[in-house]
This record gives structure tokens, C-alpha cells and sequence, in this order.
């Protein structure tokens, strides 16, 4: 059994049947903030999962799906992300890349913030 922790509180987020993330199944799974620092996701399937402030720095995602996967603010620094399929993962300026990473030419798709409402706070209810 795996436990896949909170990055900064260190909680239980997800257990995952068997001694390794290689080939898992997660697909949907919610690991917004989540700490794989490093983990094996070799071949795994991450479709459509929330990976917002994740930390996957040196993690090995080589032929991982990461199609519609959220990496909004997620740390990617050091991964392996050859053969990875990032079609229609979404990602902000926040994302931290692999040196030499283009995220466009995977397929990955930038998501821009909406700046703030400038309105005066009185004004919401007008």
C-alpha cells in the first residue's frame, strides 16, 4: 500500500494498492497539493487529475497520460516527462517546468488567471 501525502501538512490524501506508482491507475483522483518529490509514475494514468501545487520535482513520469490533468502552480522541476501525453493538461504561469520543457509543443494549454475586479467592494451589490 502507497500513501500519497500533502506537501505541506503531511495527511493522508490518497492510498494506492501495491508497492508502486509505475503503471497506476489514478485517473480522476484528486491530489491538488500533493507531494510526489521523486515518485516512479512510469506509464501511469493521470487523466483528468487535479495535480494543482503539486510537487513532482525529479518525479519520473516517461509515458505517463497527463491528458486534462491540472497542473496549475504544480513544481515540475527535474522531471521526466519523455513520451508523457500532455494533451489538454492545463498549467498557469506558476508552473515550473523541466529546463528546455515547452509545454505548448506537448499540448499542454495555458490557462491565464482573470485579473482581479477593480470595483469597489460596495459596488458588488449595486
Amino acid at each position: 500500500m502507497i500513501e500519497i501525502k500533502h506537501r505541506v501538512s503531511g495527511a493522508v490524501i490518497c492510498e494506492v494498492e501495491g508497492d508502486t506508482l509505475e503503471g497506476a491507475d489514478l485517473s480522476g483522483t484528486n491530489l491538488r497539493k500533493a507531494n510526489l518529490q521523486g515518485a516512479s509514475l512510469r506509464s501511469a494514468n493521470l487523466t483528468g487529475v487535479n495535480l494543482v501545487g503539486c510537487s513532482l520535482r525529479n518525479a519520473d513520469l516517461r509515458g505517463a497520460n497527463l491528458r486534462l490533468v491540472n497542473l496549475r502552480n504544480a513544481d515540475l522541476t527535474g522531471a521526466n516527462l519523455t513520451s508523457a501525453d500532455l494533451r489538454l493538461a492545463s498549467y498557469n504561469e506558476r508552473t515550473v517546468w523541466p529546463d528546455g520543457f515547452d509545454p505548448k509543443e506537448a499540448g499542454a494549454v495555458l490557462v491565464t488567471e482573470p485579473p482581479p475586479d477593480r470595483r469597489p467592494w460596495w459596488r458588488f451589490w449595486a
